[in-house]
């Protein structure tokens, strides 16, 4: 089934444009002449609506036609990035975070922390250098300013602090770069 990806100069996929069962062939939003109502109505909506797409790049998922809705324009938009001079989406590398030191692989973290311990958080990936995103935190109940921006620099980021509160926690942290994948994870413990 096909969708188009609108994208800025920077290769940020903007917008998500679907149809349903799939774009056919004669609806291609990569051709700027068409002459096709359906293709002329949406590129001229993007551009007076949203001037900074630059171009258009077709999805072809594996999902039948018949299917007619399908979740895999949106999941590929979260992991990819176009790069605008070879016309391809890249995947977004992965960002892992690290509690004082040690990689956390699993989503639900449970912290075993006295009140008032001082916890190091880093996070790690191949991220461009220079590159930024941002920690937030949601429902941990503690002074955690948010959201804290982290740059990367060989790989990794600066290590952020969070103390350990004396009522506990149960909560989230949450990463969201432009050009890595969004990380989720649960925290729970400290005094619990």
């Amino acid at each position: 089934m096909r969708c188009f990806f609108g994208y800025g100069a920077d290769g940020f996929i903007e917008s998500v444009e679907v149809c349903s069962g799939g774009f056919p062939d004669t609806h291609d939003l990569r051709d700027e002449d068409s002459a096709h109502p359906v293709v002329r109505n949406l590129r001229e909506h993007r551009a007076s609506n949203d001037p900074h797409i630059v171009g258009f790049l077709a999805y072809d998922c594996a999902c039948p036609r018949a299917a007619r809705v399908c979740e895999c324009p949106g999941v590929a938009r979260d992991l990819h990035y176009v790069d605008v001079l070879q016309d391809v989406l890249i995947a977004k590398p992965v960002v892992q975070m690290f509690i004082d030191g040690a990689p956390q692989t699993d989503a639900d973290v449970t912290l075993a922390r006295n009140p008032g311990t001082v916890v190091r958080l880093q996070l790690r990936g191949a991220v461009p250098d220079g590159e930024s995103v941002e920690l937030r935190g949601n429902r941990l109940h503690v002074d955690f300013p948010t959201p804290v921006p982290m740059t990367f620099s060989g790989g990794q980021t600066a290590e952020a602090t969070l103390v350990a509160p004396a009522q506990g926690l149960d909560g989230g942290l949450f990463v969201w770069g432009k050009w890595s994948r969004r990380l989720r994870l649960r925290v729970k413990g400290f005094a619990s």
